[in-house]
C-alpha cells in the first residue's frame, strides 16, 4: 500500500529503501499488476496533460488582461477625451505614446507564451512509446502511459526517461539533457547508491 506521508518528505533525500518502501514497491519484485491496476485507477495515466490550443488571436488578447493594462488604457481614454474637449483633432501625442507602450508590452509575453507551447508539444513528441520496467518479478514491455507510482525502471543505453524516477543503480551514467537545457554534452551522472 502506497505511503503518501513519507513519500512527501525529499525522496532524492532520503535512502532508496526508505523511498521503496514507502511506495509500496520492492527491489527484487517490483510492483504486482493488481496494484499497479489500482494506482492507475487512482492517478490515471502516465502522460503530459494538454489544454486545449488557443488560438493565437485569442492568446494575443489574453495579454491585455492584467489590471495595469486596464489602468493605462484608461489613462489613454482619458488622454484623448481631454484633447478631444480642448478642441484637438485626431489622437493626441500623449495617447499615442501609452497605447504603443500597452501594445508593445503585449508582445514579449506573446511570444514567450507561444515558445512555452510549442517547447511542451516538442517533449511530448520526444517521450518513448514503451519501457521496460519490472513487475510481479518479471522484466516487461509497457507502454509509457500504462506506468504508475513505484514501478521500477530498467534504462538502458539510448533510452529516454519516460518518468520522475530515482534511481537505485547506476553503471557508467550520462544522461543527455540538451532537450530540456540546451547544453551540447552530456551529463556524467553521480553514484546513487544507498
Amino acid at each position: 500500500m502506497l505511503d503518501d506521508s513519507s513519500i512527501r518528505q525529499l525522496p532524492h533525500e532520503q535512502p532508496v529503501s526508505v523511498v521503496v518502501a514507502a511506495l509500496g514497491s520492492d527491489l527484487q519484485a517490483g510492483l504486482a499488476s493488481q496494484e499497479a491496476q489500482r494506482r492507475q485507477k487512482l492517478y490515471g495515466l502516465n502522460t503530459l496533460r494538454t489544454k486545449a490550443h488557443v488560438p493565437a488571436w485569442k492568446r494575443l488578447l489574453n495579454q491585455f488582461h492584467d489590471p495595469q493594462v486596464y489602468l493605462l488604457l484608461g489613462a489613454a481614454a482619458v488622454t484623448i477625451l481631454v484633447s478631444k474637449l480642448e478642441g484637438g483633432s485626431g489622437i493626441s501625442y500623449e495617447a499615442l505614446i501609452i497605447l504603443a507602450i500597452v501594445f508593445l508590452n503585449a508582445i514579449p509575453g506573446f511570444v514567450q507564451e507561444d515558445r512555452a507551447e510549442r517547447a511542451l508539444a516538442s517533449l511530448g513528441k520526444m517521450m518513448p512509446e514503451q519501457t521496460t520496467v519490472i513487475r510481479d518479478g518479471t522484466q516487461q514491455r509497457l507502454l509509457v502511459q500504462d506506468l504508475v507510482l513505484g514501478d521500477l525502471l530498467i534504462l538502458r543505453e539510448g533510452d529516454s526517461v519516460p518518468a520522475d524516477a530515482r534511481l537505485t543503480h547506476e553503471i557508467s551514467l550520462l544522461t543527455i539533457e540538451s532537450s530540456l537545457t540546451g547544453e551540447s554534452l552530456p551529463d556524467r551522472g553521480r553514484d546513487t547508491h544507498c
